[in-house]
């Protein structure tokens, strides 16, 4: 069986004269979509959007202070604790995407003397602090 000069044509094999075999590309494959980010205020410093007397105008009396801040942001409303060796933290906001989120945060720390309670609610907020500061002070 010597198959020298013996050729195939693509007609022969089913494929109809003038037809170019081609290689099939393979499907492309399905992509997954990027895993979305997602942002929520950092417990750490969360707590510091309640306190009327940072960067706001406050109002400071005795151990209560008073501030306005600004109206939306990583807190619009939520507040913070701190007590002896415990802080919490509640803070319902705006991410980095301008989404709705919200934090909520309790942990134990080493003991100090400090015992204070901050809230906030849009653009007022409200402090207490026990520790020891300037009975009366007031910034513009």
């Amino acid at each position: 069986t010597d198959l020298k000069g013996f050729r195939l044509s693509s007609s022969a094999m089913g494929f109809g004269a003038g037809k170019v075999d081609e290689l099939a590309v393979p499907q492309q494959q399905h992509m997954f979509e990027d895993a979305p980010t997602h942002s929520a205020p950092d417990p750490e410093t969360a707590g510091d959007k309640a306190n009327p007397k940072k960067g706001d105008k406050y109002l400071k009396i005795a151990c209560l202070s008073f501030g306005l801040g600004e109206v939306l942001g990583d807190m619009v409303c939520g507040g913070m604790q701190e007590c002896f060796c415990f802080r919490n933290v509640s803070a319902c906001g705006l991410n980095g995407e301008n989404c709705p989120s919200q934090l909520a945060s309790c942990e134990g720390r080493m003991p100090n003397a400090k015992f204070a309670e901050y809230n906030k609610l849009f653009c007022l907020k409200t402090g207490c602090d026990l520790e020891f500061a300037p009975l009366f002070e007031c910034k513009k």
